[in-house]
């Protein structure tokens, strides 16, 4: 009797047991990474009752590696589009395209009214001041991403931490909870890294990327940030990881590529632009006419050494620097012309030979690294490569061909040798008429402007056209932003593709869970009817022998 009994009880407590399980299935039900559990039950070992098995956990491993796979694809591209896009935007708000073209459309208006002049250097000034902001906008948002790659890293190696103690812990009690916290956790890595899994059967026993482990068994290996120059690279004591795919490899490219190179780019324009305006200023002639004295504002660090060695921003190569000598007394001008080669030549050798030139001295200054030329009482200098006074008709078309004054900064209109240090010369604010728009300095005669606008077409350094390069910097950043858009999008639908298919497999339908927790709800009660049934037929026998 008692084992008839048993077989009852047995039913009532496997039966209570699935629908507990069942009940977490629908619980669970739209929880993305949760696996349902299928209650297992079998004929008991001790009677001929039934007893709880297992809980099945359903899961297709193939599919669930590849939503991990998909998705670091997926937050890769999301992060490279949300970046690019503050760029774009940046460089948009700061247009210097359009700076660099009102800067040249107003030159053409010059030619014709001389009162545009302090216009010009104002909007000159405006195209400084957004060169800058562009500059420190997008240096702000480099800092911000490397914070961002700290902050990532730390979440990777608590999260490796995580998954190396769920492993312990399942191995011990076989925990299905333990294996949905570690899908929910290599989910949440695959957003950071992209990674390949060695034996996913139960649990994975090694994690990988770019061919170093991360996990081996239940030996973790955390990442270190190491800087190389102003790289950042991603390390731990087996060597360096480079990350494909996941927001720390979209954002290590951003920080060691992408960025780098739209600030070099932006640079290498803007640093061509200032040379080819203070070229063309240093070669001409305001109506102030010739100079009593000029000193560089571009320094070098050994006056000594060759200017090749100098590291200089602007490089000079070899040629000729003509210089035009004016006595003022007898009104009579005469050129001169030195060498000079910056594999051979130091700022010394520089100042020794215009000091070799009647009527002016130079001087190479050893604690500031500048160059001073100043004329003698009675003399005055220049650039401008005019003809000699009585003429002889010997005027130099292009005096500096070694682009020594740019590259020194003498005479400039532009401070500074890129983007981020560009700045007006103070002493054109409130004097437009130091601009240097003439040959000749003779009243009315702008033909020096016309060399300004040459160098809109083609630069007299690179011979590339500024404002094309512009255009095709701001294009390129533009077809990026759509390409990694194009592939976040088609991305998506492949991750949303994938959860459907994993949510049919592994997911929880709860109407499937309804129906099976209706059966063994029959199950509960049909056991509960046979305890009773037993019960009182104990009862029966019972009293009859009472």
């Amino acid at each position: 009797m008692i084992n008839q009994l048993w077989i009852g009880f047995s039913g009532i407590s496997t039966a209570q047991k699935a629908i507990t399980t069942l009940g977490q299935n629908v619980t669970n039900a739209t929880v993305p990474s949760y696996s349902r559990r299928n209650p297992l039950i079998k004929t008991s070992t001790i009677n001929s009752g039934v007893e709880y098995a297992r809980d099945l956990y359903v899961d297709d491993d193939l599919l669930r590696s590849r939503y991990e796979v998909i998705n670091s694809q997926r937050k890769y591209h999301e992060v490279l589009q949300q970046y690019v896009t503050q760029l774009e935007e940046a460089i948009t708000n700061n247009d210097l395209l359009s700076g660099i073209n009102d800067f040249y459309n107003l030159i053409t208006r010059v030619q014709f009214d001389h009162s545009y002049t302090a216009e010009l250097i104002s909007k000159l000034n405006q195209l400084t001041v957004n060169s800058n902001r562009i500059m420190q906008i997008i240096s702000d948002i480099r800092q911000n991403i490397r914070q961002q790659i700290h902050l990532l890293v730390n979440e990777y190696n608590q999260k490796i931490k995580t998954i190396a103690d769920a492993i312990t812990y399942e191995e011990y009690y076989n925990n299905n909870t333990v294996r949905d916290l570690i899908n929910d956790s290599l989910y949440y890595l695959s957003d950071i890294i992209d990674f390949r899994i060695g034996d996913r059967h139960l649990s994975p026993r090694l994690l990988a990327s770019d061919g170093l482990p991360l996990l081996l068994g239940i030996q973790t290996y955390e990442l270190t940030i190491d800087y190389v120059d102003d790289d950042i690279q991603i390390r731990n004591n087996l060597g360096n990881y480079h990350f494909n795919y996941g927001k720390l490899g979209a954002l290590i490219y951003l920080y060691n590529s992408y960025i780098p190179n739209v600030m070099n780019n932006i640079n290498h324009i803007i640093s061509d632009f200032i040379r080819n305006i203070n070229h063309v200023q240093a070669t001409g002639l305001s109506q102030t006419g010739s100079f009593n004295t000029l000193i560089s504002t571009i320094s070098v660090s050994d006056i000594y050494s060759p200017l090749s060695t100098q590291s200089l921003p602007m490089p000079i190569t070899s040629g000729h620097l003509t210089i035009s000598v004016t006595d003022t007394s007898t009104n009579t001008r005469t050129n001169y012309t030195i060498f000079v080669d910056p594999n051979i030549h130091s700022l010394q050798n520089i100042a020794t030979s215009l000091s070799s030139i009647p009527g002016i001295t130079a001087t190479a200054d050893p604690t500031t690294g500048l160059l001073t030329i100043n004329a003698y009482s009675g003399y005055k200098f220049d650039f401008a490569g005019r003809d000699t006074e009585p003429p002889t008709g010997t005027s130099v078309s292009e005096p500096d061909t070694a682009g020594i004054l740019s590259a020194l900064g003498i005479n400039p209109v532009l401070l500074g040798y890129d983007a981020q240090t560009i700045a007006l010369n103070p002493e054109l604010i409130n004097r437009s008429s130091l601009l240097s728009l003439s040959k000749n300095s003779v009243s009315g005669n702008y033909d020096n402007l016309l060399r300004f606008l040459q160098t809109k077409d083609k630069s007299y350094f690179t011979n590339e056209n500024m404002l094309n390069e512009l255009s095709k910097l701001y294009g390129n950043i533009g077809l990026s932003i759509n390409s990694y858009a194009y592939q976040y999008d088609l991305l998506v639908k492949q991750h949303n593709d994938i959860v459907d298919s994993l949510q049919n497999t592994a997911g929880v339908d709860t109407n499937e869970q309804f129906i099976h927790i209706l059966a063994f709800q029959k199950l509960l009660d049909a056991s509960s009817r046979y305890v009773s049934v037993v019960n009182k037929l104990y009862d029966t026998i019972i009293a009859i022998i009472d």
